[in-house]
């Protein structure tokens, strides 16, 4: 059994719309050994007892806290949410020795698990209430499913009324009894190996049902294949295949013969067309190549006479007067700068006579200076002084310019017409020079061109007599091959192609089913093999998966008896506990526990939780059923508490405190006196939930809750 070292107590607990409970609900919890009742009233009850008034919601308040579960298995998660609000809060703190542990949980709007030793957080960086909760459960050393957690919870520190009937009344059966005590062991894992073994041994039981029906299958197609009479098939129509294969070889010579000599007949159709052809083409042939010759010939006349007359054109152009392109180009040069020395001249008359104008004008709008009597003229928006004489004689010198431009000009046009007159008669010599080059040309030309259709009729005259020589020779052939392939199909007598084509077709279709047979018999040969060897290995298959069945069969009793087992070793240790508490409690009982009951019938043995008391006053045993309902009661309060000791020697933390729910309302006074005797020898915190509230003054706190209008609050 493990020492414990650590145990830890309930310092406070702060509710804020927990199941029925207010939002202001805080209270703190005597340490050390000692007893606290939890007493209801319920005043929206119109018996004002304390039924509903949320006695157990407040004892299950600790669990909810710590593990995120309730302790009832049908109560969803939203449930601890108080009607009408949309968040909860529990807020649980814990003294372990010397450390301060906190833990606060959050469900509604937001889901939030903080989780603190000695102010210090234990969830930093971890914000999801899940990986918190695994954090918690490492801290406590909890393992196991939410359930698990669940059943440990309240078959170590919830006990009910219902736990000791679960010993005592006849209404729970002994595998109820086995599977409540495998809760607090944690040895429903061994039921949970059965149910394994018997789903693998359903599993295999099933492919062991299929192939024993594929082994009729395989058998029946065995039975139903005469291997002897397929092979004697076979032998059979192998022979036919060879003497349908060697007719069928005739045939085809026969069918070969009858169209070598069809196409004799085509090929002396063909050859004797050919002939036909060959003289046609021959006779046309030669009257376009005649045509072609014919036009060649007029063709060259015709240019010879234009030759004459490209040559009587030559002689009679004049000679031409030598000058080139250079001389040309320097004639046209000198007859522009000439023009536009011209105009060059008539620009400086213009300005000249422009500023005669401009004098004269001076001259008749001129004024006189008042002052000294001085001619003068605006020139450029300002008067200045000038002398009249000076104008007459720029007037005359401006006529003298203009006079002498004038003469200037009349030479230069005279020599701008001679200049043009050059040009005229340049430009036609050099133009009956390009005439007499092109005459040239063209007389060229023209010989090229008689030269070569010259050539072309000698060329066409050459191929004429090839082809003509050709023609004689093939037809020469033709003629011959003629004469043999007359010969040769006059020797032939006519085949009936068709009739042979028939009698092969026919032939292929027996040879076909010659070969069909063959083949579908040694399928079947290959198939009543290949189902034996089927056979064989389904027979294989179908040992190993039963001998692995049987292994499955045996496990699913192995297991439950191992569980059992482990069970009767913790029976004595369960006995010898209970027995000390029926002692503490006077009682005048002894019992003993065991796991296994011989059949009357047939003797074995049956698997049964039987628990046998014996009364130390009648010196009797019997069955705990069998007790009066006071004797049942103290028995089963017993096995409950002496079930709690050892299930909590076996745990790594240890929650020292216990809640008893309603469990002095089931036993008389007596009973009630034993029971607060008996839980004052108890270490720890000790919370008693009940009905009796004459009970306040053997406790050392009372917790009153009292219930109105559907909302609860501690006093």
């Amino acid at each position: 059994m493990v020492l414990l070292e650590e145990i830890m107590q309930i310092k406070s607990l702060t509710l804020k719309n927990y199941m029925c409970f207010d939002e202001n609900v805080y209270i703190e919890f005597p340490l050390e050994d000692c007893s606290t009742l939890i007493i209801g009233n319920n005043q929206d009850s119109n018996g004002m007892s304390s039924n509903e008034s949320g006695k157990t919601s407040f004892a299950s308040a600790p669990f909810w806290i710590l593990f995120g579960n309730h302790y009832s298995e049908d109560a969803s998660a939203d449930d601890v949410i108080r009607k009408g609000t949309t968040q909860c809060l529990g807020s649980l703190e814990l003294i372990d020795n010397s450390d301060l542990i906190k833990i606060t949980r959050k469900r509604g709007t937001t889901n939030t698990l903080e989780f603190y030793v000695n102010d210090r957080s234990m969830n930093e960086n971890i914000t999801v209430p899940s990986k918190v909760q695994e954090t918690i459960n490492n801290y406590f050393g909890i393992k196991g499913t939410p359930k698990q957690v669940i059943n440990d919870f309240m078959s170590t520190n919830f006990l009910s009324y219902n736990s000791v009937d679960m010993f005592v009344s006849k209404r729970y059966k002994a595998s109820d009894r086995f599977a409540f005590i495998s809760r607090m062991f944690d040895l429903e894992k061994w039921m949970d190996c059965k149910d394994i073994a018997v789903s693998k041994m359903r599993d295999t039981s099933t492919p062991i049902d299929h192939m024993e029906g594929q082994l009729l299958v395989y058998k029946n197609t065995i039975d139903s294949i005469d291997c002897e009479n397929l092979r004697s098939e076979i032998n059979q129509n192998e022979m036919a295949l060879k003497e349908s294969e060697k007719e069928l070889v005739n045939l085809e010579k026969q069918r070969d013969t009858a169209k070598a000599f069809e196409d004799l007949k085509q090929r002396y159709q063909e050859i004797h067309n050919n002939k036909e052809s060959l003289s046609t083409n021959y006779t046309f042939s030669m009257l376009t190549r005649d045509k072609k010759i014919n036009n060649v010939k007029v063709t060259l006349e015709d240019r010879n006479a234009d030759l004459s007359s490209k040559k009587q054109q030559l002689a009679d152009l004049p000679k031409a007067m030598p000058i080139s392109d250079t001389d040309l180009k320097e004639l046209r040069d000198k007859e522009k700068n000439l023009n536009s020395k011209v105009q060059e001249n008539k620009y400086t008359i213009s300005s000249l006579k422009n500023q005669i104008v401009d004098r004269q004008h001076q001259k008749e709008k001129g004024l006189e200076c008042s002052e000294c009597g001085a001619n003068q003229i605006l020139y450029n928006n300002k008067l200045i002084k000038f002398d009249m004489n000076i104008l007459d004689e720029e007037i005359k010198k401006f006529n003298k310019e203009i006079d002498n431009l004038g003469i200037e000009n009349s030479k230069i046009v005279k020599e701008v017409r001679d200049c043009e007159c050059c040009i005229l008669a340049a430009e036609d010599s050099l133009s009956l020079k390009s005439t007499r080059d092109t005459l040239d040309l063209s007389i060229e030309h023209i010989l090229d061109y008689i030269n070569l259709h010259k050539n072309e009729v000698k060329e066409l005259l050459k191929e004429q007599a090839e082809y003509k020589s050709t023609y004689e020779i093939q037809v020469n052939e033709l003629g011959v091959k003629l004469s043999q392939l007359k010969i040769q199909i006059d020797a032939n007598i006519s085949l009936s192609i068709y009739e042979i084509e028939r009698q092969i077709s026919s032939m292929r279709m027996v040879i076909q089913d010659c070969r069909s047979t063959i083949n579908l018999n040694k399928d079947k040969i290959k198939q009543k093999e290949t189902a034996q060897e089927q056979l064989n290995a389904c027979k294989k298959e179908i040992d190993k998966l039963k001998k692995k069945r049987d292994t499955y069969k045996y496990w699913t009793k192995a297991f439950p008896e191992i569980r059992r087992m482990i069970i009767q070793s913790i029976l004595p240790q369960i006995q010898e506990i209970s027995n000390e508490y029926l002692k503490k409690i006077e009682a005048p009982f002894q019992i003993t526990l065991d796991t296994l009951k011989e059949l009357k019938t047939s003797g074995k043995l049956k698997e049964e939780f039987n628990i046998d008391v014996y009364d130390k006053i009648t010196d009797t045993v019997m069955p705990i059923h069998m007790r009066s309902t006071g004797g049942r009661k103290r028995v089963g309060m017993a096995v409950c508490f002496a079930l709690q000791d050892i299930k909590t020697d076996y745990q790594k933390k240890s929650f020292d405190f216990r809640f008893f729910d309603e469990f002095l309302d089931n036993i008389d006074e007596t009973g009630v006196d034993l029971f607060l005797n008996l839980i004052e020898n108890i270490k720890g915190q000790k919370l008693t939930i009940s009905h009796n509230s004459k009970l306040a003054e053997r406790f050392n706190k009372v917790i009153t809750i009292t219930k109105q209008n559907g909302v609860s609050t501690v006093v």
